[in-house]
This record gives structure tokens, sequence and C-alpha cells, in this order.
């Protein structure tokens, strides 16, 4: 004759296990699923090389959250801009301390105060890159809507993609001045600086003729004296 499951016991296990699932997840996952956190998209038109799922998310050094996804966007009907990189980041609004819900600000404020997105280098090393929040006040704030779902951080070019634009223009404005203008212009700069010498040695032979017959003068009113 089999005996008869206490139920009371299997409660008991069963609790057990669960509360040994609980511990497991708090210990495993570091208590993330706890964490408040809110999900941000910002676009970027030039590469993202070195960025990757998992890079930090930082306001000035300080970590306030991650990158959780990057892909690719196509829009063949913008002619000016057929691919943008839309990258998702989880920010920990708890982060901020001293702030309370009634004196804290909207994004759309932020944003209107001057922040912006940028893309830091984290290590020379390896190349790879973060993301880095700050504002800057009297910079363009574009934002695209391509994600309604989603509130939208505007983004600014990298420090890399700007050396890049102000090669590019330098490239540029070389291939539109030719090498027979490059040397007339420091023939032209030659001949101006040639001339003001020969005018400063002029005035110099002038002042020198005055000052000569004038101490002259002078040292024959002294023998006088």
């Amino acid at each position: 004759m089999s005996q008869k499951t206490n139920p009371k016991l299997v409660g008991v296990f069963v609790l057990g296990a669960f509360a040994v699932a609980i511990g497991g997840l708090i210990v495993f996952g570091g208590a993330g699923f706890l964490i408040k956190k809110q999900t941000y998209v910002m676009f970027f038109s030039g590469s993202v090389k070195g960025l990757q799922v998992g890079a930090p998310v930082n306001f000035r050094g300080v970590p306030l959250g991650q990158v959780t996804d990057i892909s690719v966007s196509y829009f063949p009907e913008d002619a000016n801009s057929e691919f943008v990189i839309p990258v998702y980041v989880q920010i920990e609004p708890e982060r901020i301390r001293g702030r309370t819900d009634e004196n804290r600000r909207s994004l759309d404020e932020l944003i209107e105060f001057g922040l912006r997105a940028e893309l830091a280098l984290q290590s020379f090393v390896t190349g790879q890159l973060g993301i880095e929040l700050d504002f800057k006040s009297g910079t363009k704030a574009t934002l695209t809507g391509l994600d309604p779902t989603h509130e939208e951080i505007p983004t600014l070019p990298s420090d890399t993609e700007k050396l890049k634009a102000s090669i590019t223009r330098v490239a540029d404005i070389l291939q539109d001045v030719s090498l027979e203008q490059i040397t007339q212009d420091i023939q032209a700069a030659v001949n101006s600086a040639s001339t003001s010498i020969v005018r400063v040695s002029t005035a110099i032979d002038e002042v020198s003729d005055k000052i000569v017959p004038l101490a002259a003068e002078i040292q024959s009113t002294v023998d006088d004296v």
C-alpha cells in the first residue's frame, strides 16, 4: 500500500524551489531586472565602426546606461540620406540623483538646453566606441522622427567625422586651385614683402640724413658753451 503524499510538504518544496530560482536570478543577473530603465533612440548618419551592443552610455564620463541594439534603416525616398543607423540605448534615470518627479525636466527641455549624443573613443588600442551625452549649446538639434515609438536624442558628428570633413574641404579647395595660381600668389606675396623692405630702408636713410647734421650742430653748441 503506497504512502499518501503530504500536501504541506509539496507546498514547502515548491516555495523553496521558487525562492532558489529568485535567488539565482538576483545573484547571476545582478538584479538588473529590478532596475528601472528607459529606452531611447539615436540616429547616426556616419560610420559607427567600433560601437557594439553593451557599449556604455556616459554623461561627462559618468555611466548612465548601455547600448541595447544597433541596426541599419534604409529610406530610398530620401535622396539626401538613404541610410541611417538607429542605435537604441537603455538609461537608468535613477542614477541621476538629487532630482524628484516635481522638478525633473522633460527630454524636450533638455534638448532645448543643448543635450546631444556623440560617439566617443573608449580605447586607442581596441578602437571601441561608446556614447557620450553632454550639453552642447549653440549646436543644431536634428531630430529625424523615424521611430515615433521611442524618444529620440539628437546626435552630433564625432571628432573623426569632423576631421574627415575638414580634410575633404581642403582637398576640394586644392583641386579648384591650379599650381600656376599658387605660384602667382606666392610671387605676389614675395614682391609685396620686398617692396615693404625697400620702403623701410629708404625711411631709415632719410632719418639718418637728418640726424647727422643735427648731431653736429648740437656738438658745436656744446663746444661753444
